[in-house]
């Protein structure tokens, strides 16, 4: 008797040792979706006549923290900030011979890109130009749950990998099943 709650306490420490390292392979063979904490903000500065306008000055204000960042556009007149915070932004453009212009009410969401076109006026530096509204959100660089795809594939993986790992153990609280197997084995042997 002592020799079978011996055995079956090394089948249990065994069960239990192969579900773990089971459970750890299966988590460690997928991949975890990069947790994304930041948006984006972009657009493109033209004048009146429809043309980019290079080199100006654009500067983004976060309403709720009062941080600010700056860059000037490029040769299309175009601007990015990739990794900015989410909350409310004013995008404030600037350029020599043009009235500033600004979008005062930029929405930015994390996993999220908010786009704030603007166009400069003809005029001397102390006129200004405000855009006021809901700017919407441009999502077309990715889908708008990428793990969403990749998650759908991990549950079957994970369920293979725990099967394998069960069918490999020994039964210890089915006597029935125990027998069945050393019926099995006896019948196998050759005599």
């Amino acid at each position: 008797m002592g020799d079978m709650s011996t055995s079956q306490e090394k089948s249990v420490h065994r069960m239990f040792w192969v579900f773990t390292i089971a459970l750890i392979c299966a988590f460690a063979a997928v991949p975890a979706p990069a947790q994304v904490l930041y948006g984006s903000i972009v657009g493109n500065v033209r004048d009146a006549s429809g043309a980019a306008v290079p080199n100006a000055s654009v500067t983004i204000v976060n309403k709720e923290t009062n941080q600010s960042r700056s860059t000037v556009t490029n040769e299309e007149g175009g601007y990015s900030f990739p990794t900015v915070s989410s909350g409310t932004y004013e995008v404030k453009v600037t350029k020599e011979g043009f009235r500033p212009a600004a979008e005062t009410n930029l929405a930015v969401m994390t996993n999220s890109v908010a786009r704030a076109d603007l166009t400069l006026q003809v005029g001397a530096v102390n006129e200004s130009v405000f855009v006021t509204g809901a700017a919407q959100l441009l999502q077309t660089d990715r889908s708008a749950r990428p793990e969403l795809s990749e998650s759908v594939r991990y549950p079957a993986r994970f369920h293979s990998a725990v099967q394998r790992a069960f069918d490999s153990l020994e039964p210890v609280a089915r006597p029935d099943l125990q027998r069945q197997r050393h019926h099995a084995q006896l019948s196998e042997c050759p005599h």
